[in-house]
């Protein structure tokens, strides 16, 4: 999304997706399923990086390949939104 922006003269900070499509969509029009995979993406970001996220447990341990396929496959989905606003398919 920052790169869509950027692409769009509206560069931005931050890392909250949801945040950043909202300044997306206030240039372009925006799928409303987008948003719901920003939302599940934003919910990756600080605790799979971190091993000290969870109270308890590693993100090893919260994590399982499910949830991998699932980013995955939303991810694909923002960035083909970036790449046909971007003209970078």
């Amino acid at each position: 999304m920052k790169a869509v922006l950027e692409h769009l003269a509206s560069p931005a900070h931050g890392h909250d997706l949801l945040e950043l499509l909202k300044e997306v969509s206030g240039i372009v029009g925006v799928p409303e399923e987008l948003r719901g995979a920003c939302r599940i993406l934003n919910r990756h970001y600080i605790p799979t990086r971190y091993p000290n996220a969870f109270s308890s447990g590693t993100p090893i341990d919260m994590f399982d390949e499910k949830d991998a396929d699932e980013a995955l496959k939303l991810a694909e989905e923002v960035l083909k939104f970036a790449g046909k606003v971007t003209g970078f398919t």
